[in-house]
């Protein structure tokens, strides 16, 4: 039982770090932290869909001579929960996203903010599965330091050597939104 605790546990603690990880430095322009946030919430939610299948198979193994009601749930529960885990996970992204985005919003809204020109340096090509993303890559003098951050421009309205008007955070540099013009 005592590593039963121990293992869920250390999911939970995958998923939260994973989640924290995204929702403190998700605004980067970083695939790293994206990487590392995302394989962190997985493998908690493997791990989690892992533990709740090795039990099923135990309580299966130990009603096989005589099956019964109880197993019979069981089998109806575990098919159920897989899904369910799926979607459970799909939408953890998604709140995760939102979460994030809310808190860039926030701090921006009523943080110590610093208003500033920012000037597109080049427009790159991010490749997906299906699809290519275009973002224009943006740079921006903040606390002393240059900054670079990508803009997604899929309409590829940015064009090298533009100026757009950005508001960051102080505390956070690197944390910026567009300005209207």
């Amino acid at each position: 039982m005592k590593s039963t605790s121990w293992f869920l546990l250390t999911t939970i603690a995958f998923v939260a770090g994973g989640c924290a990880v995204y929702y403190f430095y998700g605004y980067k322009d970083s695939l790293w932290i994206q990487g590392v946030s995302y394989v962190l919430v997985i493998l908690g939610w493997l791990s989690l869909m892992f533990a709740i299948g090795s039990v099923h198979i135990q309580l299966r193994e130990k009603h096989k001579a005589k099956p019964n009601l109880l197993i019979r749930l069981s089998n109806v529960l575990f098919f159920l929960i897989y899904p369910a885990g799926l979607v459970g996970l799909i939408s953890g992204f998604v709140l995760l996203e939102q979460k994030k985005d809310e808190r860039v919003e926030h701090v921006l809204s009523t943080g110590n903010v610093s208003l500033t020109t920012a000037t597109v340096l080049r427009i790159e090509e991010r490749r997906m599965k299906s699809t290519t993303h275009y973002y224009a890559i943006i740079q921006y003098r903040a606390s002393g330091s240059k900054i670079e951050q990508a803009i997604k421009d899929d309409l590829r309205s940015y064009h090298k050597g533009d100026q757009v008007n950005i508001k960051y955070s102080m505390d956070h540099p690197d944390m910026f939104a567009l300005l209207p013009l």
